[in-house]
């Protein structure tokens, strides 16, 4: 075109002055043809970009429905994986008996989910009126509690060694999270749940069984009571600490008291469970766990009804000592104090097998 515009230019014509200039009529015509053939070209582009504007807007609705549909599959995703939940266990007894260390390595389990200290029985009016989404909402923050202990609390690697000594990170395995589907999920708060049936009875244990449709079992880890109950004595006056000595001792007849007492009204608590035959509990001995961990493991396993492979158990069986700890020699008891534990160790069948002087 620039060749034909200036043939055009060149050639001698009538000419017209245009603002000083002289120009023939056919460069006239010629430039008011390319004018708006520029023009059009405009057009076209701004025509184009508008549609394209549009398909973008369309592209972005069709993204939106991607992540809709996308929330909708992992919805479903989800309930399908609550929905394969075939037991849900629930810690009871009393605090500092072994709760923590017993659950931490159930949910190193690749079909177990454990969570710390949620308090399910605390927080259950949350859950128990939503009769479709209750169960999903439950077992999704059980999951999300477990994951957040694996990655950043009392189960996170960094934290791999406990106040008390214990760890509760296990290695290579689960904790957190799952292999394929979850089977058992769960929480640990076994002094808090003797405390609260204590107090509210079993209702509440038949309302979650309504709600969420799988057997509810317990599991009841136990220490010698007199370990026990000098634990929470030597927590109380701040001298957990000061026990690591073998020569210190606490004398505190009426913290000692009161501690005797509010234990065995949580061993009640469960005595009164057992009775009742309605849901299945497994009583674990934290010594033994300690001092025999495979046996124990496979026996927890088989109680829960999945498998205990071998990797598992070695890896497990590596954390737990050798001996648990005996923090009654750290605390002085009067005879008669020792002979009121020990005849209320009698009432229960579960605790017979202690003495001052056993494991």
């Amino acid at each position: 075109m620039p060749i034909i515009t200036a043939i055009i230019f060149s050639t001698p014509l009538t000419t017209i002055n245009i603002c000083g200039v002289m120009r023939s009529p056919l460069q006239i015509v010629v430039v008011v043809v390319a004018g708006a053939f520029v023009l059009s070209l405009l057009m076209l582009y701004y025509t184009k970009k508008d549609e394209h504007q549009e398909n973008f807007l369309y592209d972005g609705a069709a993204d939106e429905k991607q992540v809709n549909d996308s929330f909708l599959s992992f919805e479903k995703r989800i309930r399908e994986l609550y929905d394969g939940i075939q037991t849900f266990v629930l810690f009871i007894g009393y605090g500092l008996s072994g709760h923590s260390l017993v659950a931490a390595i159930l949910d190193a389990h690749p079909k177990i989910v454990i969570a710390h200290e949620f308090d399910v029985l605390r927080k259950w009016n949350y859950y128990k009126n939503d009769t479709w989404n209750g169960k999903s909402k439950l077992f999704f923050d059980l999951h999300s509690n477990s994951r957040a202990h694996a990655m950043f609390g009392k189960r996170a690697q960094f934290r791999s060694v406990s106040q008390t000594g214990y760890a509760y990170h296990v290695a290579g395995q689960w904790q957190g999270t799952f292999q394929d589907n979850i089977k058992v999920t769960g929480d640990k708060h076994g002094d808090v749940s003797s405390s609260f049936l204590m107090k509210h009875g079993f209702q509440v244990l038949d309302e979650i069984q309504k709600v969420i449709k799988v057997p509810l079992k317990f599991i009841h880890v136990i220490r010698n009571p007199f370990d026990n109950i000098a634990t929470k004595v030597l927590k109380n006056l701040d001298a957990r600490d000061n026990a690591r000595d073998q020569s210190f001792k606490v004398n505190n007849s009426e913290v000692l008291d009161h501690y005797i007492a509010s234990h065995f009204k949580r061993v009640e608590s469960v005595q009164r469970l057992h009775q009742s035959g309605s849901y299945g509990i497994l009583d674990v001995y934290s010594s033994e766990i300690i001092s025999y961990p495979r046996e124990n493991l496979r026996k927890l396993c088989s109680f829960l009804e999945v498998n205990c492979d071998k990797e598992y158990i070695d890896t497990v069986s590596a954390i737990l000592y050798q001996t648990s700890s005996k923090t009654r020699n750290s605390v002085v008891w009067t005879s008669e104090q020792k002979a009121r534990v020990e005849e209320l160790i009698q009432k229960y069948p579960f605790l017979r097998p202690f003495t001052f002087y056993s494991n």
